[in-house]
């Protein structure tokens, strides 16, 4: 079971920015209360305060992983088209832009939901 983490001011908010955004800290699940107990909104800023707060990127990591693979494939590919057996120095670089890729997506993710949860949060102070 997952712990409720009280924000109950505006202020508090910003608490959820510090740090990294690449690892951020597991406080548990983002509930808003006190001053916004009764705000119509609540519900929808709650689920995405903890929607952007604990974004993985998985789906840009996968686009970028599916992109190195394709560039990576490319490279190898271009070795044949040369008429030379791939080596293994030429492969290990194909695996290396796969990964390089994901690795890549990884953080654009999570800097696009950061991004994201400074709009949220920001868009909550001036409504409220």
């Amino acid at each position: 079971m997952m712990i409720e983490h009280e924000i109950t001011n505006t202020s508090e908010l910003d608490q959820l920015l510090k740090g990294n955004f690449l690892w951020r800290p597991e406080i548990g699940m983002i509930v808003l209360a006190g001053e916004f107990a009764n705000h119509p909104l609540k519900s929808e800023w709650q689920n995405e305060l903890n929607t952007h707060y604990y974004a993985c990127g998985c789906d840009e990591s996968a686009g970028g992983f599916f992109l190195g693979l394709i560039l990576g494939s490319l490279w190898v590919a271009s070795a044949w088209f040369k008429g030379v057996t791939p080596s293994l120095l030429t492969i290990l670089i194909g695996f290396v832009l796969a990964a390089a890729g994901g690795l890549i997506g990884k953080a654009v993710g999570k800097f696009l939901a950061n991004r994201k949860l400074q709009q949220t949060i920001m868009e909550i102070q001036v409504k409220v």
